[in-house]
């Protein structure tokens, strides 16, 4: 039989292991939001350059404006298939719509097991079985999303930071959110200071 003590101790490093998650996610949720602004963005451009070529007449551009114009729309209609193929390939919008959903999660998770970590659930053992439960469905898709080892020390870091805890393998409370290039200690769990 498990202990109360055994329990929040338990509690407490899911709360660490799901503020790092959302750290990962949030990160991943940065990039793609840019990336399909940038995609998104970019498809004005050859809509824009067509309309100044149609009203070149109209404008009176000379024919050099018009030949600038035509390379250009040129290099934006390639630039933009480039940004389309890419986009497809990689599914920037279903992983955008997962980070989202994986912030909200781990955000929510965390704070469940902070609330057991620090005894505020009527029936502690009832609550930890339940949020286990969920947990590992959780832990579940996120595994389907290939988190990197760079994402995991990335995670790991900022949950220690977080929750000031020393690494398991380095003994060290990491000093910085962000990974060093090069560390003076490497460490395969929290990266390293």
């Amino acid at each position: 039989m498990i202990t109360e003590a055994e329990v929040r101790t338990k509690a407490w490093n899911s709360a660490l292991n799901c503020h790092g998650t959302y750290t990962v996610f949030s990160r991943r949720l940065r990039r793609l939001k840019l990336l399909t602004r940038l995609r998104d963005f970019w498809a004005f451009a050859i809509p824009i350059i067509l309309g100044a070529i149609a009203g070149s007449d109209t404008f009176g551009l000379p024919a050099t404006y018009l030949t600038v114009l035509k390379i250009g729309l040129a290099v934006a209609a390639v630039i933009q298939l480039l940004f389309a193929l890419w986009a497809v390939f990689s599914r920037w919008d279903d992983d955008l719509a997962y980070s989202s959903r994986a912030m909200r999660d781990s955000y929510e998770m965390e704070e469940a097991w902070r609330a057991i970590g620090e005894s505020r659930v009527d029936d502690i053992a009832l609550e930890f079985r339940m949020r286990t439960d969920q947990q590992k469905i959780i832990d579940s898709h996120d595994i389907e999303k290939d988190i990197t080892s760079e994402e995991k020390n990335l995670g790991m870091r900022n949950g220690l930071i977080e929750y000031r805890r020393l690494c398991a393998v380095c003994n060290e409370i990491p000093i910085s959110r962000r990974l060093r290039w090069w560390p003076k200690k490497k460490c395969a769990v929290c990266g390293g200071n």
